[in-house]
């Protein structure tokens, strides 16, 4: 019995058994309202200890159901003690209600009513009382019953009107007046058919339930049930106040569940209330009789060791152009690593009469803009400016291009810097002769009209040759044995306006014209010797598109040209160009259009073309053929089922084991095991020689590593970003070589896969390593292998080696849409 303000005393005897001798811990669970009990530990060697049990005075006068935890390690036991709170005295003048129950403890079940008896004691209290029977279990009824004015007791009647749990619980009995309010708790027991399954309950939490200074790092937090649940019991658990990343996990494929785990990112220093609702069934459809919770406090923040420290700088501008009345701005963004408090940002190699001022992101902020400002003449172009970030010992930079372009820059005056021909150059071969003039700035498009050449040239045109503005080039139809005479006259400007000083004039003179006299009388037709490619090749280059063809003898090349005929998909005959040797004996054809790959090519000649004699080709319908242009294919690999693997490495034995994540996920971080502190990887392997023609592959396209995350758990993204590492070794089965796998010299140079904060699928460029796989396909028993861990999950600390952990999907999930996979593209013949 308890005073409704007070203390009393609980002696316990505890009785070891099965060569168990430790110390115990003694915790009341869940103590109903003003009631509360300090845990106990009983050392190794006693047997009894005692409880103080205190009320505050808001406890709820009646009997009441204590429920006592006894824990050591892994080993729990409770055990229930009945106890009665008397009521409060009521002070002189104060308005009070007071009830008793006969009988003090009820039991009902299907088709026999139970009834209550209630007693009200009323203490400056006039008017009717309402009575309310509060928390009965599903399918138990009660109907509210009011006792007039001048009358103290009346009766309650309970009944089961439908299956209801078997079992107890503890109901409420309120009472209520205008003014005053009261209740008392009474013990009911739900008596049903056998054949009516027994309602469900928590056997056991984790943390206990009242527990302190839990550490947050890495929590998980544990509810036990005395059955086994649906598969969806996960949903029905909830936690106050919110915690970020909150998930509750269950076993995958279970479909009877005892035991749930909750993780996400706890805060020091919190009181946590976690419950489970009465929508948690049981494999059997059977509710909870009423809701469950249970609270905890997480220790106070601590000072953990020291991570690695870096910044990394980002920018959606890739170039800055400025002029004196446009100051050019760069948005640039920071991301922290480890550390807090402000960044500075400095501009570097600035061109003359530019500047910029340094720039402080505050703590808490990730970004900041950057303003360039052009306060006087400036030399025009573009140079390499960084971008320097700061913060104590960290630094990082950004390098990027800057454009100055101002009418009050510094301008050059451009000039002619070499020539083709040289000046002076004798024995000029006149025929495909092109004339090129070099200037030392970038030329408007009018430079190539100022240029003239003495003799004129037949067929002279001139060009700004395409992304080369610094260069124009002329053709036409040299004479030989000439002598030219080049003038580049001062119209000529650069792109700032800018013209030439003054005139430039150089000059050459042309060889002899080599004149090829036919044969006098020649009457022999010509003849194809060879061409390329050959009939029926395949897996022909598809950009550019060239066909040589030699002859026997010279041949006329504008009959010859026109005899050419091409077959592909959608030909133009404007996209043909036509190229000789100065024999002309070797025709080529270049198809000035990229074609779909796989195209089957036809062309061939007729008999209109001729020698210089006029004699037309012989056997004309036996030159040419079809061959096929290289295929592309695009398959997605998934990663080996029966090779890939999960890892984790014991830090204190030196021992690799296998490991697994819920739902078969693969987790990556690590954890702890009491003093047993370990890392967590994955090891991924992606047979190559799935690839359509694998061993005919001429050149991979692309290749991209497709990684999906589930969720984080104790914040893992203090380890660094998610990795992925092109590793080697023949020993694809072994766990211990798969973990010290040599990292392959495959010129990676792209390691992170940037993940956002929810779920979904991230990406990373392997096509170097990719390529360097499929080449050396024996160094990796003809896999692309992959180890998939976090930066610095290498990175010792004793204070933060906690659960910090990515879970993301792994090869032996159901669902193929959160597998692992590369998706490749590829030529081949």
């Amino acid at each position: 019995d308890l005073q409704a303000t007070g203390t009393a005393e609980l002696s316990a005897a505890l009785q070891r058994s099965g060569g168990f001798t430790g110390a115990v811990t003694l915790t009341l669970l869940n103590p109903p309202m003003g009631l509360s009990a300090a845990a106990v530990t009983v050392p190794a060697g006693a047997s009894t200890a005692k409880l103080s049990l205190k009320t505050d005075g808001t406890s709820v006068a009646g009997d009441d159901t204590l429920t006592f935890a006894a824990d050591a390690g892994t080993l729990h036991k409770t055990v229930q003690v009945k106890i009665n709170v008397a009521a409060a005295p009521v002070p002189v003048g104060q308005a009070a209600l007071t009830l008793v129950a006969t009988p003090g403890s009820l039991s009902v079940k299907a088709g026999v009513p139970t009834t209550v008896a209630v007693k009200v004691t009323r203490s400056n209290v006039t008017g009717p009382v309402t009575l309310h029977l509060a928390n009965l279990p599903i399918n138990v009824t009660a109907a509210d019953v009011v006792i007039p004015d001048g009358q103290d007791s009346a009766e309650m009647t309970l009944a089961q009107n439908g299956n209801s749990p078997a079992g107890s619980s503890t109901i409420q009995l309120q009472a209520s007046s205008d003014t005053v309010k009261t209740s008392l708790n009474l013990p009911l027991t739900v008596e049903s058919a056998e054949s009516l399954p027994t309602a469900p309950t928590v056997s056991a939490t984790s943390p206990a339930s009242d527990a302190q200074s839990v550490n947050s790092a890495g929590l998980s937090v544990g509810v036990t049930f005395s059955q086994g649940m649906k598969s969806d019991v996960a949903k029905t658990i909830s936690i106050t106040p919110n915690v970020a990343n909150f998930a509750c996990l269950v076993n995958d494929g279970s479909v009877e569940i005892q035991q749930v785990n909750c993780a996400g990112d706890f805060q020091p220093g919190v009181t946590y209330i976690v419950t489970v609702a009465t929508t948690a069934q049981n494999a059997a459809g059977v509710a909870l009789a009423q809701p469950y919770s249970f609270s905890f406090k997480t220790a106070a923040q601590a000072n953990p060791d020291p991570l690695p420290q870096s910044l990394t700088l980002s920018s959606t501008t890739s170039s800055l152009s400025i002029k004196p009345s446009a100051p050019a701005t760069l948005s640039v963004k920071v991301q922290r690593k480890n550390f807090t408090g402000p960044v500075k940002l400095h501009a570097n190699n600035l061109p003359a009469n530019v500047t910029a001022p340094d720039v402080v992101i505050p703590d808490g902020q990730d970004s900041a803009t950057v303003t360039l400002t052009q306060t006087g003449s400036s030399p025009a172009g573009t140079s390499t400016i960084q971008i320097q970030a700061s913060a104590g010992n960290v630094s990082a930079s950004l390098n990027l291009p800057l454009t100055v372009q101002s009418p009050i820059l510094i301008v050059t005056t451009p000039k002619v810097i070499a020539s083709l021909p040289t000046s002076g150059q004798q024995q000029v071969d006149p025929a495909g002769l092109g004339v090129m003039v070099k200037f030392s700035e970038p030329m408007q498009a009018s430079a190539a009209q100022a240029i003239t050449l003495s003799p004129v040239v037949p067929n002279l045109k001139c060009n700004i040759v395409p992304n080369k503005p610094e260069t124009v080039s002329c053709t036409g139809d040299f004479a030989g044995n000439t002598s030219y005479a080049v003038t580049m006259s001062t119209a000529a400007k650069s792109t700032a306006g800018v013209a030439l000083a003054q005139p430039y004039t150089f000059s050459f003179k042309t060889a002899p014209a080599v004149i090829v006299v036919p044969p006098s009388g020649d009457t022999t037709p010509p003849k194809v010797t060879s061409f390329t490619p050959t009939n029926s090749s395949i897996g022909v280059a598809h950009s550019p598109l060239n066909i040589t063809v030699n002859f026997n003898e010279a041949m006329n090349k504008t009959t010859t040209q026109k005899a050419f005929q091409l077959l592909v998909p959608n030909v133009t005959d404007s996209k043909k160009s036509f190229s000789w040797n100065a024999a002309g004996t070797v025709m080529t054809m270049t198809y000035n259009e990229v074609l779909p790959y796989g195209s089957n090519v036809v062309w061939g000649m007729s008999s209109i073309a001729t020698d210089l004699a006029g004699n037309p080709l012989a056997q004309a319908n036996s030159v040419g053929g079809s061959y096929r242009l290289v295929r592309q294919a695009t398959l997605k690999l998934y990663s080996e089922k029966d090779w890939s693997t999960n890892l984790m490495f014991n830090v204190e034995n030196n021992e690799v084991m296998t490991t697994t994540g819920p739902y078969s996920q693969d987790v990556i971080g690590r954890g702890k095991d009491g003093s047993d502190r370990y890392i967590q990887r994955a090891f991924l392997q992606f047979d190559i020689g799935a690839l359509t023609d694998f061993s005919k592959i001429t050149k991979i396209n692309s290749a991209i590593l497709n990684i999906y995350t589930v969720l984080h758990q104790g914040n893992p993204q203090v380890l660094g970003d998610l990795d992925a590492v092109n590793i080697n070794t023949p020993n694809f089965t072994q766990d211990s070589a798969l973990w010290n796998a040599p990292v392959a010299n495959s010129g990676q140079n792209l390691r992170h896969i940037y993940q956002g904060s929810g779920a979904g699928y991230n990406t990373l460029d392997i096509t170097v390593p990719f390529t360097y796989n499929v080449k050396n396909p024996g160094l990796s028993a003809v896999m692309s292998q992959w180890r998939i861990q976090r930066e610095f999950d290498n990175y010792l600390s004793s204070q933060d080696f906690n659960f910090r952990q990515t879970f993301i999907g792994s090869e032996r999930m159901q669902d193929i849409n959160k597998r692992p996979y590369i998706q490749v593209t590829y030529e081949y013949p």
